[in-house]
């Protein structure tokens, strides 16, 4: 069985993904602002964007986060929970490779991931912001340790790797949760009162 990343060209991958920029783009971070833009960036919080023509397209960066990269940090970001391509530079020339299609294995190419889908507001008129007691025990039954995922790869592009055991973890996407970001999975945080019980989230 052929080894992650094994006999392919990074070169090569690197200008398979440049055409697909706004595919990358879009799975990450939703819609652009404006797509006629020589930049986009994102419509929702505008803290990234993205260089679209000349010799830096495919040339992001995270505004609020303090870090970006190529198309290739995109993908070890958004496909490996990695905070960086050099990471585990292997894998994530797999995992490109892939998704450009000049890689094949025991994983079908699942080709790009969708665009993020607009949030819509509930029709209670809802927005995740209050919780009651019943959410909160539903969300601290499926929250996971943050270690190895997008929760642990947000912290360390702030510099924090050192993660608490406790009141920290990360929350897989919960459709049926009336969460803010109940589609996307979420880094979650709560307090414990003296007696261990959880009094915040």
């Amino acid at each position: 069985m052929r080894r992650s990343g094994k006999g392919l060209d990074a070169g090569r991958v690197k200008a398979a993904l440049l055409p697909h920029a706004e595919d990358l783009f879009q799975a990450a971070f939703g819609k652009p602002a404006n797509a006629s833009s020589r930049e986009w960036r994102d419509r929702k919080k505008g803290s990234v964007t993205m260089a679209m023509r000349g010799e830096k397209r495919g040339r992001w960066f995270d505004h609020a986060a303090g870090s970006g990269g190529d198309l290739l940090d995109l993908v070890a970001a958004t496909r490996c929970n990695l905070t960086s391509a050099r990471s585990d530079f292997p894998r994530v020339l797999e995992a490109a490779a892939r998704l450009a299609g000049l890689a094949s294995g025991s994983e079908p190419w699942r080709g790009f991931p969708k665009p993020l889908a607009e949030e819509e507001p509930d029709a209670d008129g809802r927005d995740g912001g209050e919780w009651d007691v019943a959410t909160v025990a539903a969300v601290l039954d499926r929250v996971r340790a943050a270690k190895g995922t997008p929760a642990a790869a947000y912290l360390a592009r702030r510099g924090i790797t050192d993660i608490p055991p406790r009141g920290l973890g990360w929350l897989p996407p919960v459709p049926d949760l009336p969460l803010r970001d109940r589609k996307r999975g979420a880094l979650v945080l709560w307090a414990l009162g003296a007696d261990l019980s959880t009094t915040h989230t």
